[in-house]
């Protein structure tokens, strides 16, 4: 029954509603409106009356509307998109369109977007190359979304390409550390005052250097995925919309086993013994390998800030966090390891992606080689 009663604690008589109004015609979404509180049923009938004649007007406003705000459709294209991405990607898409797509396009009624005017709106966004063609990519998938919804004919933006500049395709520099600054790094926290923070960021950074992991892949991390000797990845911690979650890997090949060297089997044992110590105090168990005091996932800008202390301390370059595992890949490849085998351990789906790590290390460490022959020769 869409109206009922129900009796309070006081044994005062009260309706409720709870009904069903109708589909959104576009988005095909059913309206239900709930409601409690009124002191008589006939309240509680003018109400849910009122509330369908409203729902009617709006279909009917929106059915007739010829055209949209930019702002509106993406809303719309939203409710679809999310059906079919993973929530981190969700998170990730809501972000970019939060901070640069719709300051910058919202406002803009479709049918007065042409090519130009989006190229300008394109060019006040703040964003590197690689960012700014995918915000163009969005850009277009809401305009075809618009298109379907007969709302347009074509898509204005169809037309439009990105074109880089100099400063764009200048080669960047793969950042990793080389196996004397990876040991002067980690020494630097073994050496470091012992405490049960230290201990967690020497495991940590120890894991990250000789796993190959990602980040997320290591905050996602718990003990049931360590079987003594190899660590199963099959989850990644990710970013939702108001907290951290357990996601899926990035691609079916970051599903994977990844076999440990025994000091860091020895090491992951030993911080095993300090956390369950730790967490046995407060009575609760560890959800992660890494969990924070509060027993969440340890965020990446907590790593990173980690990171950042210790660095500061060796005079080290910044890799980023992302540099372990590039480091990690160097290693390998320099241990004389193939391509086949590092694209396994490392988990990518695609093996340009190995090798492009490859031929970076590769042409530097020829780099290298010429230069001390240079150094030798003298003249």
């Amino acid at each position: 029954m869409p109206i009922t009663s129900y009796t309070r604690k006081n044994g005062e008589i009260l309706w409720k509603v709870n009904a069903y109004i109708g589909t959104n015609n576009l988005t095909g979404e059913q309206r239900i409106i709930t409601k409690r509180g009124f002191k008589s049923k006939g309240e509680a009938q003018l109400f849910l009356a009122k509330q369908k004649v409203l729902f009617n007007e709006e279909q009917y406003k929106f059915q007739k509307k010829v055209d949209y705000k930019f702002s509106e459709l993406t809303k719309l294209w939203f409710i679809e998109y999310k059906a079919t991405v993973t929530p981190s990607s969700l998170s990730r898409t809501k972000i970019i369109f939060k901070k640069h797509i719709l300051p910058v396009m919202g406002d803009i009624t479709i049918s007065k977007l042409t090519p130009i005017v989006g190229k300008k709106k394109l060019d006040q966004m703040n964003l590197a190359f690689t960012r700014k063609k995918l915000a163009l990519s969005y850009i277009k998938r809401v305009l075809d979304y618009a298109i379907n919804l007969g709302a347009l004919r074509t898509n204005p933006m169809a037309s439009v390409k990105l074109v880089q500049s100099k400063d764009d395709v200048k080669e960047k520099r793969l950042k990793y550390y080389t196996k004397d600054e990876l040991k002067l790094y980690l020494d630097t926290i073994k050496n470091y005052p012992t405490s049960y923070l230290q201990q967690r960021d020497y495991t940590l950074f120890r894991l990250l250097a000789f796993s190959g992991c990602r980040v997320g892949e290591i905050s996602a991390l718990t003990w049931t995925d360590f079987n003594g000797n190899s660590l199963s990845i099959t989850k990644t911690a990710a970013q939702g919309d108001h907290h951290y979650i357990a996601d899926a890997p990035k691609t079916s090949a970051s599903r994977r086993i990844v076999r440990l060297d025994d000091e860091t089997i020895q090491i992951l044992e030993k911080w095993r013994l300090t956390q369950s110590m730790h967490f046995f105090r407060q009575k609760i168990k560890p959800k992660y390998i890494f969990a924070t005091p509060k027993n969440n996932f340890l965020k990446n800008q907590g790593i990173r800030d980690r990171y950042e202390f210790y660095r500061k301390l060796t005079n080290l370059p910044d890799i980023t966090l992302h540099g372990f595992r590039h480091t990690h890949a160097s290693l390998l490849f320099e241990a004389g390891a193939s391509a086949k085998e590092v694209q396994a351990r490392l988990g990518h789906s695609n093996i340009s992606t190995t090798l492009n790590i490859y031929t970076h290390v590769t042409k530097e460490q020829q780099e290298k080689t010429t230069q001390k022959l240079t150094d030798y020769l003298d003249f």
